[in-house]
């Protein structure tokens, strides 16, 4: 009976639950693979058709083969022997057709009609249909068949008697164990480690496969804007980049100094505030100017002394015009003279002490700096308004190369939004400013809003010219070593990163090198997306 026992115990090990929170270990996941759900891809004319079986249904992806963009509007009909379908479009690039006999198992092979445009193609493609298997019924039904016939030859041992018939059943029950039977369970709270990873059955799921690349779904990739471009190499023009910050064109913009020490005075609008308007010559604020003491009580002292003599010349002309009969003109002519020249130094006197001054706008633009403030006392020289033209806006930028300025045929600006605007030379100096050759460029208008002294990158295109690949910035990506890198379409959802060196070829695009060596289909659009997928 103890042999009996232990024989049970083995043979039944397998499907005996493990008692809570215990764990069986980690085991290891398999990678993903690719999806099993039966597809055909076909080829012509700059067309890429991917098609899909899915639950007796039939979905096709129509995209343009060089830049993966969805053809739409286009008419499909499939052939296969003698049955035939019209496609009807869903979303923009996918079509519907009902499969029929082709969701049987089997090799088909389809004619795909396409009439897109100025396009009719006749394309062709097979479809494989596998057919259903049901191997892991038959192994599970095999095992518990082995099972059982073990426990029956123990039992019979045991009645019989037969030693040696016993000690060869502990062999087949050891051979039983090693098949582990599938049908093993946990119980509540247990945990057998991760489940092995299995097929891909969910089509519309992006993976990252074995090797690097990607396993992108045609839904994901419409989803995603995914944009190819077929590059081929070719001469370009060699670019440096070059750092600078935004100034004001100075034949464009001024300043509003204080021109002596004074008291600020709004003016007949009021102070302006930044980003407003002005006109050339408008009045900005009043400054009232500052005299020391001493000299402010000389000046009344001086005013009250001309005031006094000018009394009395008015009244000595009074007198002489009322004795006009008895004196003559030349008395009566000097005594005006002398009155109006009193009048005109008390005038300037109390102007010197009381006259405030217009501090008026050098040009037309906008207010771009504003620190007046009413009744604030300020320093002569000191800058109490800035007046600039929004669209007339230099870049101040330095470079290594003294010999650069020569060189140059064109720029472009780069701002830190990703905006690129074309620029102008407009030169270079003679003296090094922190052992660097200043430049100066122009923006060309129209501009969007800039800050002054906002960071930008300058792309000077040389007259120098290098063998390489353009792309857009946004086509090249940063790998997981910090390696540049681009993406390359090798199949309708087969994606595969390849290594690359970059240089600059302007605000928007780059120079390729190496790595690309022609006829490639490069993604160009949605390539940090890839980078995402896991």
């Amino acid at each position: 009976m103890r042999i009996l026992f232990t024989l049970l115990l083995a043979l039944w090990a397998p499907v005996l639950p493990a008692h809570e929170g215990h764990d069986h270990g980690d085991a290891t996941p398999a990678l993903p693979a690719a999806p099993l759900t039966p597809r055909f891809e076909a080829l012509g004319s700059g067309l890429e058709l991917l098609g899909r079986l899915h639950d007796g249904e039939l979905i096709l992806w129509l995209d343009a083969w060089d830049s993966n963009e969805p053809v739409t509007g286009a008419a499909l009909a499939l052939e296969a022997g003698e049955w035939s379908v019209a496609a009807t479009e869903t979303e923009a690039g996918r079509y519907h057709a009902e499969a029929g006999p082709l969701t049987l198992p089997g090799r088909h092979n389809l004619m795909i009609f396409v009439h897109a445009g100025d396009i009719d193609e006749v394309l062709i493609a097979t479809l494989e249909v596998a057919p259903e298997e049901h191997e892991d019924a038959h192994i599970h039904w095999l095992e518990w068949g082995i099972a059982t016939g073990i426990f029956l030859l123990a039992a019979a041992a045991l009645l019989a008697g037969r030693r040696r018939l016993l000690r060869s059943i502990p062999l087949a029950a050891l051979l039983l164990a090693v098949l582990n039977i599938p049908d093993t369970h946990a119980g509540p709270g247990h945990d057998h480690g991760p489940e092995p990873a299995t097929l891909l059955s969910n089509d519309d799921r992006p993976s990252r496969l074995p090797g690097g690349g990607l396993f992108l779904p045609k839904p994901s990739q419409h989803l995603l804007a995914i944009r190819t471009q077929l590059v081929q190499p070719g001469e370009l023009a060699r670019s440096v980049e070059l750092m600078g910050h935004v100034i004001p064109d100075p034949n464009a913009s001024g300043t509003v100094q204080a021109p002596r020490a004074g008291r600020v005075l709004s003016g007949p609008d009021g102070l302006p505030h930044l980003g407003q308007t002005v006109r050339k010559g408008q009045i900005l604020a009043r400054l009232v100017p500052l005299a020391a003491a001493i000299d402010h009580g000389e000046k009344e002292a001086q005013l009250a002394e001309i005031k006094g003599e000018l009394e009395v010349a008015e009244r000595q002309l009074i007198r002489l015009q009322q004795l006009r009969d008895s004196v003559t003109e030349k008395e009566l002519d000097a005594a005006a003279v002398a009155v109006r020249s009193l009048q005109r130094r008390r005038d300037a006197v109390a102007a010197g002490l009381y006259r405030d001054e217009a501090l008026t706008a050098p040009i037309d633009g906008v207010i771009s700096l504003g620190t007046a403030r009413v009744g604030g006392v300020v320093a002569a020289g000191d800058t109490l308004f800035e007046v600039v033209q929004p669209q007339r806006l230099w870049v101040d930028a330095v470079a290594f190369d003294a010999g650069l300025a020569a060189r140059i045929r064109d720029a472009s600006v780069r701002l830190a939004s990703g905006t690129v605007l074309p620029a102008r030379l407009l030169g270079s100096g003679t003296r090094l400013r922190q052992q660097a050759v200043p430049l100066q460029f122009e923006l060309l208008p129209p501009l969007p809003a800039l800050a002054l002294d906002e960071k930008v990158t300058v792309y000077a295109r040389l007259t120098d010219s290098m063998h390489g690949v353009a792309l857009p910035r946004e086509a090249v990506t940063r790998g997981p070593g910090g390696e540049w890198r681009v993406w390359l379409k090798q199949g309708a959802e087969h994606y595969i990163p390849q290594r690359v060196t970059i240089e600059p070829l302007d605000g928007s695009a780059v120079a390729v090198t190496s790595g690309l060596d022609g006829g490639e289909r490069v993604v160009v659009q949605g390539a940090s997306l890839l980078e995402q997928i896991r």
